[in-house]
């Protein structure tokens, strides 16, 4: 087959190129592919003890959502005055009902749980095959177009469940613009804060949900435990994050943590500048992870080495005040009054301010 010189040329150009994106592949993006096919890699030794939850995590079941909804409809009924309607907006509170996590975003999507039978759900109409994937049982769905009223949509369906007057909860997250959509197309309704049916739902744990949260906890307490066994003198603070997400993945869980080194520990998050570890220095990891929704939030402190003085000062009167708050803590009292049981914080002689200055020069301030 005999070519033109401009078939040749463009022949040439198109192998050139696929050359150097292939060149550039395999000098970018190959090495990330790798990292993100096995993240636990560079991983420390101590890491190796750090396993998968198997079946050690037991999904909620949809007769445990059901319950839930039949419980919001008994707060609802005994409520004074009662609940006609609950009027739930994306967030916690919608993933606790229907199991369904959903992003909140400008489209409302929305569930409505009446006194009396079953619920409803809206959602625009290009997210319905996404939104029924996703539902843990067949709830009913109607979906809105864009040139048409979602709240209009709610409104219809509450008349034909024979609510046309009486009282809807809203949801205590719900976005101003949400409530005040359903409020116009829905005037003669009354509209309150629906607080009495979700957090009674949800302030009172069940032993599923109380299991879920250990499970949690008991996954970040592995990775921090191999966490501070592997601090070792000039390393990061980004470099300890990252090395917490990846044990994490090794875990199959999402994760997080930030970690601060030094005066840095001593703000609520730190500072943009970024610290290098040092013997001696004080270590705090803030993070967690989630299970099933449920999430732990473990913060714990250390040191590099041996602490100073100063430091093995303030950790013993944190230590007795917390002592005294746990031994306080029995059922059937108050909150603040086991946070009253913990010791005032006595002041070290030798501490003087210079700790929080150097936590404020490194912000700047």
């Amino acid at each position: 087959m005999k070519l033109s010189r401009r078939e040749l040329f463009r022949s040439a150009s198109i192998i050139c190129t696929s050359a150097t994106a292939e060149a550039a592949w395999a000098k970018t993006v190959a090495p990330v592919a790798r990292n993100l096919q096995s993240p636990q890699s560079a991983l420390p030794p101590a890491f190796e003890k750090v396993q998968a939850l198997g079946d050690r995590v037991k999904p909620i079941r949809v007769d445990e959502l059901r319950g839930r909804i039949a419980r919001a409809q008994e707060l609802m009924t005994n409520a004074k005055p009662r609940f006609d309607a609950l009027y739930v907006t994306p967030g916690t509170t919608l993933a606790y009902y229907v199991g369904t996590p959903w992003g909140l975003s400008e489209r409302i999507v929305a569930l409505v749980i009446p006194r009396e039978g079953q619920p409803l759900m809206i959602c625009p109409a290009f997210e319905e095959g996404r939104l029924r994937e996703q539902l843990r049982w067949p709830i009913e769905l109607r979906v809105w177009q864009e040139d048409e009223n979602p709240y209009a949509l709610i409104a219809k369906w509450l008349t034909e469940r024979g609510i046309r007057t009486g009282r809807v909860g809203i949801e205590e997250t719900t976005k101003y613009v949400f409530f005040d959509g359903l409020r116009q197309a829905a005037p003669s309704l009354d509209y309150a804060s629906g607080s009495p049916v979700t957090v009674g739902c949800r302030s009172q744990k069940s032993e599923h949900e109380l299991e879920l949260m250990r499970v949690a906890c008991s996954a970040t307490f592995d990775v921090y435990k191999a966490t501070f066994a592997s601090l070792r003198e000039g390393i990061t603070e980004h470099e300890v994050s990252e090395m917490i997400s990846r044990a994490y993945q090794k875990m199959g869980l999402e994760g997080y943590a930030i970690a601060l080194f030094g005066s840095a520990a001593a703000l609520p998050h730190g500072t943009r500048e970024e610290q290098v570890l040092r013997e001696g220095m004080g270590v705090l990891i803030d993070g967690g992870t989630r299970v099933e929704e449920y999430e732990s939030d473990v913060t714990r402190t250390s040191v590099l080495g041996k602490p100073s003085a100063k430091l093995q000062h303030a950790f013993e009167i944190v230590r007795s005040a917390q002592d005294a708050a746990l031994t306080a803590a029995v059922a059937g009292r108050e909150c603040g009054s086991v946070d009253a049981h913990a010791p005032p914080r006595p002041r070290h002689p030798e501490a003087g301010n210079d700790f929080l200055k150097r936590a404020r020069n490194l912000r700047g301030g």
